[in-house]
């Protein structure tokens, strides 16, 4: 009988196994550097939005490639095995041991670098963050600049700023402001911040409104009026209130349950199927309050005051058994939101303390203790 030798296609799939492994490295490195080359201004996101919709074009493929390879490789190896017992050879043994072996590690090495792959946030050397929202629902999203987001980073610097008095901080925290201020889109007497790209998620295309990113610019142009003494800010933010009048249904963010129940939506569906977000509500209903209390804006408190009613009518719809929903469409919260909730009712709480929100809040926190949260 002959000698058993390590077949040749072993060694030609090997070859490949590594050449794919490789060249998918390459491209993913070539990804990283354009994302770099975003956060120094030497790139636009569309270029690198499209080079990374090519990049996870090609990902399930050689995902695909790499199981067939090691799958083949372990089924050459397991034959050479059993002609190995059948022949009584054993001095090649080792050879066929290590192919398994190199096989089995690169595409172990491929599924723990790539398998769940994501690129992270940037933050551009303005301060500025693009965030990277990837694919969503088989669309690719890719790096976006998102105003809630710029909005929480102004807030942000501007704290940091107080705290540290670092002009870097402060030159970012201008930065996140001017920004702003240009992507304002001002219909009448009411200012929107729209975000630029697909919302998959409710099915709404580039444009929607946020009724969390209007809450969030108020407390970020607070902080500007704070900072610089302009009275632009106050008038921006005054203006940042009037989407809270207009019903949904009329391009505004508020659905008006009743003349004085009025509950404001973070995502705001034209069509009337608007989501009822918890997390979002309070939080406009604490944005609010806190610039009532610092421009003692008459309109501010009149929508709170309406707010806080639809907040009470309807949070009991959001009690899960002690867990909470994310919405009145019965999605659940998850931990993160679940968590987020207790920790707005309790802001919520320190400056409104109605006895309902401490229970629901203590209700949601025992809940959490129970799961070890």
């Amino acid at each position: 009988m002959k000698q058993f030798r390590l077949p040749p296609i072993l060694l030609i799939l090997m070859t490949v196994l590594i050449c794919i492994l490789i060249w998918h490295e390459i491209e993913y490195a070539s990804c990283a550097q354009l994302t770099r080359d975003l956060g120094a201004y030497r790139i636009d996101h569309l270029e690198l939005n499209h080079q990374l919709a090519d990049f996870f074009s090609t990902h399930e493929v050689v995902s695909l490639a790499l199981k067939i390879s090691v799958v083949l490789v372990g089924f050459i190896c397991l034959l050479g095995f059993i002609r190995m017992l059948i022949i009584r050879r054993y001095k090649n043994t080792k050879l066929t041991v290590i192919a398994f072996f190199i096989a089995a590690a690169c595409f172990g090495y491929y599924h723990a670098r790539f398998i769940h792959l994501r690129f992270d946030r940037i933050v551009d050397n303005k301060g500025l963050e693009w965030y990277y929202y990837g694919e969503r629902e088989d669309s690719f999203i890719g790096y976006q600049r998102n105003p809630l987001f710029i909005a929480s980073q102004a807030i942000t610097y501007y704290d940091e700023f107080k705290e540290t008095n670092d002009e870097e901080t402060r030159t970012y925290f201008h930065n996140c402001i001017n920004y702003l201020m240009e992507d304002k889109v001002v219909e009448g007497d009411a200012t929107y911040f729209t975000g630029d790209f697909d919302l998959v998620a409710y099915d709404e295309p580039a444009g929607w409104k946020c009724g969390l990113t209007n809450s969030r610019v108020i407390l970020a142009m607070m902080a500007a009026h704070e900072e610089s003494g302009d009275t632009i800010y106050l008038e921006v933010a005054h203006s940042v209130l009037f989407p809270f009048t207009t019903p949904i249904t009329k391009g505004g963010l508020v659905i008006k349950l009743s003349d004085k129940s009025w509950w404001f939506c973070e995502y705001p569906k034209p069509n009337g199927d608007s989501p009822m977000v918890l997390n979002g509500k309070l939080s406009i209903l604490i944005a609010m309050h806190k610039y009532y209390e610092y421009s003692n804006d008459e309109l501010a408190m009149e929508l709170y005051e309406k707010g806080l009613v639809a907040l009470k009518d309807n949070l009991a719809r959001f009690d899960d058994n002690g867990f909470s929903f994310y919405d009145l469409k019965n999605k659940s919260a998850g931990k993160s939101y679940h968590m987020i909730h207790i920790s707005l009712l309790k802001q919520l709480y320190a400056f409104e303390p109605d006895p309902l929100f401490e229970t629901y809040r203590v209700k949601w926190q025992n809940y959490a203790k129970e799961q070890g949260w």
